[in-house]
């Protein structure tokens, strides 16, 4: 499955370009009542929340992660909200590399996809958009969850804590299970966790 250009947030963005004026931004919503005849989202302005909103439609779409979901007012079947509230959730942590050049295409023909691996890193992920393109690629040099390796484990706060390019050096070796040569191919930057 290919990626959209520029990041899976152009989804989101191509909705906000059609749909222009209806979108209410910095709204907190604070309730969802469902019955027969559809559904009220009761929200606040978030700059401005002294007082409440409501709109009404045949249907909601929700898009609020159930850990937050779960924690609101709201008025769906026993089935519904139980599945709501038993959703469990992980920490987990991504790291990305910036390359002086997308080597994992130009030396061993990777295009896109993941490599599984039994190191602490233990994903490595291969953009799957803009090929053969000149100049610095970034792939995804580790994903840490689940267990052993979730972000409370010793591994994952490890490398959410690092910054040096020392430490980049390290993970890109560790990442490519190659020699120091790999480190040559860091470019300038920062190691960063999305925890």
């Amino acid at each position: 499955m290919f990626q959209p250009v520029g990041g899976m947030d152009m989804i989101g963005k191509a909705f906000a370009r059609e749909l222009g004026e209806l979108i209410r931004y910095s709204a907190k919503v604070t309730e969802i009542w469902q019955n027969v005849s559809g559904v009220t989202v009761t929200y606040v302005d978030a700059k401005n929340p002294a007082q409440s909103q409501k709109v009404t439609a045949d249907w909601c779409p929700c898009t609020i992660p159930l850990s937050i979901l779960s924690q609101l007012p709201i008025n769906v079947g026993a089935a519904m909200k139980a599945a709501i509230d038993a959703v469990p959730y992980t920490a987990s942590v991504k790291v990305g590399l910036q390359f002086k050049r997308p080597f994992w295409e130009e030396d061993d023909a990777i295009y896109g996809g993941i490599s599984y691996t039994d190191l602490p890193i233990r994903e490595i992920g291969y953009p799957n958009t803009d090929y053969n393109k000149i100049g610095r690629g970034i792939p995804l040099g580790a994903y840490l969850f689940e267990g052993a390796n979730s972000f409370e484990s010793p591994p994952c706060r490890r490398m959410s804590a690092w910054r040096a390019r020392s430490s980049l050096a390290r993970l890109s070796i560790l990442n490519t299970g190659r020699s120091s040569k790999t480190a040559s191919r860091l470019a300038p930057g920062a190691i960063h966790a999305w925890l």
